[in-house]
This record gives C-alpha cells, sequence and structure tokens, in this order.
C-alpha cells in the first residue's frame, strides 16, 4: 500500500513539472512576441537550466545577438546557435550559417555557412533556399561538396541529395 502511494506521489510530481515545463515555454515564447524581453530573457535561462531544448538556445541567440534585455555577445549568440543546429533546429542552422558568413562570434567561412544553409534546407527550412543559392554561386563545386559532408558529419545525415 505504501508503495503504491509513493508511486502516486511521484507521478503527481512528475505531472507538474511537465506542466509547469510546458507553461514556462509558452511564456517565454509570448514574451517574446510581445516584445517583453527581460521576462523572455529570464525565463529562457531558467529553462536552459532546467531543461535545454533547441528552441531555448536558439531564442537565447537571438538575445545575445541583437542585444534583447542583455549586452550583445556574437561569441554567445554563436555558441547557442551551434548548440541548437547541432541539435537538428533548422531555424538555429540558418542563424549560424548567418553568424559564420558574416564573421559574427566566428571567423567568415563561406563554404561552412554554406553547409549549415544547406542542411536547414534540406531540412525543409525553405528560407534557407536563398542563402544557398547565394552561397552556391560563389563557390566552387568541391568546396560546397565538403562543407555538406562537414555539416552532415555533424549531424549524422547524408546532406548530399535532398530526401
Amino acid at each position: 500500500m505504501i508503495f503504491k502511494i509513493r508511486i502516486f506521489q511521484l507521478l503527481f510530481i512528475l505531472a507538474f513539472i511537465l506542466q509547469t515545463a510546458c507553461l514556462q515555454e509558452k511564456n517565454y515564447s509570448e514574451a517574446f512576441k510581445n516584445g517583453d524581453y527581460q521576462r523572455s530573457f529570464f525565463l529562457l535561462k531558467q529553462s536552459e537550466n532546467n531543461s535545454p531544448k533547441p528552441f531555448v538556445h536558439n531564442l537565447l541567440g537571438v538575445h545575445y545577438e541583437l542585444g534583447l534585455a542583455t549586452p550583445r555577445n556574437y561569441t554567445k549568440a554563436y555558441n547557442y546557435y551551434e548548440k541548437a543546429a547541432i541539435a537538428g533546429l533548422p531555424e538555429a542552422q540558418v542563424n549560424l550559417g548567418r553568424m559564420i558568413e558574416n564573421g559574427k562570434g566566428t571567423t567568415i567561412d563561406p563554404a561552412l555557412a554554406y553547409g549549415w544553409y544547406w542542411a536547414a534546407f534540406h531540412s525543409g527550412h525553405e528560407s534557407a533556399l536563398p542563402y544557398v543559392q547565394n552561397l552556391s554561386g560563389q563557390l566552387y563545386a568541391h568546396l560546397i561538396n565538403e562543407a555538406r559532408n562537414k555539416v552532415g558529419k555533424i549531424l549524422n545525415k547524408n546532406l548530399s541529395v535532398i530526401e
């Protein structure tokens, strides 16, 4: 009987934690959309400590890149985008590509930027297409293939063709 009560208590606590996490995610997204960047940043930092998610890392990257509720810091923005991009979030892959293409928080590397744009496009993120087209016109074919392979290895995906 005591065992059943303990299981019930644990399930209740787990349900409460999950509900709180879902509400917190909704709150930081809404705060950001409403322009309440102080609240958004605060909730994102809390959420990052409790359960890091690619979306959280990407949005923290936006905060650091644009200096929203925190001093602008391209290195931190790059690092957050990189975490989210490696986790497979296409929006973060585009953001990481932009940082690499423009040398914000890292050195300029058009081929690597292309690789991240391609990964996002490969995942169905249509907004990456103009970036892919722009850089594909500037890079030699062997650099494009190397970039696809390099990012593909990081993501453990075959990026040579669109599925």
